[in-house]
């Protein structure tokens, strides 16, 4: 079998870019119709996501040993944070309490896939509020509250 392909080219003086026929595009819309997260909306999603597994299977526990739950009834699912730090263990907590107290997560009862589905749908409304093409920085998940 031959397949025959014709490409079409223009002529060189026609081939180089100018801004006639360049413009830019905003980028917000296109992440709102695909559904995608930014870069820093993708960080909080990772680290929630990888906390739920450490905290519900209680796995590795060298890691699960470095956070403290509340014992408070009704708030099992409460991190209690260290001193404010860079750290992953805080950083982690904040978002965890964030999310948490976003979705009246009470327990670890949830299924891992709905857990991820409702994690993945707040980020994502988040993320859409505000200006209709320009991103705001107060918007990411981790800031919104």
């Amino acid at each position: 079998m031959i397949l025959n392909s014709m490409s079409v080219t223009r002529p060189p003086e026609h081939q180089k870019l100018s801004r006639e026929i360049f413009e830019r595009e905003h980028t917000k819309p296109l992440f709102a119709k695909h559904s995608l997260p930014t870069v820093h909306n993708l960080y909080s999603y990772h680290c929630c996501n990888e906390l739920f597994k450490v905290l519900k299977y209680r796995t590795p526990i060298s890691l699960y040993e470095l956070f403290s739950l509340s014992k408070r009834p009704g708030k099992e699912t409460l991190l209690i944070s260290s001193l404010p730090s860079n750290c992953f263990v805080h950083q982690a907590s904040s978002l965890w309490n964030t999310f948490r107290q976003m979705v009246g997560l009470y327990d670890f009862n949830m299924n891992q896939n709905a857990y991820k589905n409702k994690l993945k749908n707040k980020i994502l409304l988040s993320q859409q509020k505000g200006d209709i093409n320009n991103w705001e920085p107060l918007l990411n998940f981790a800031n919104s509250t």
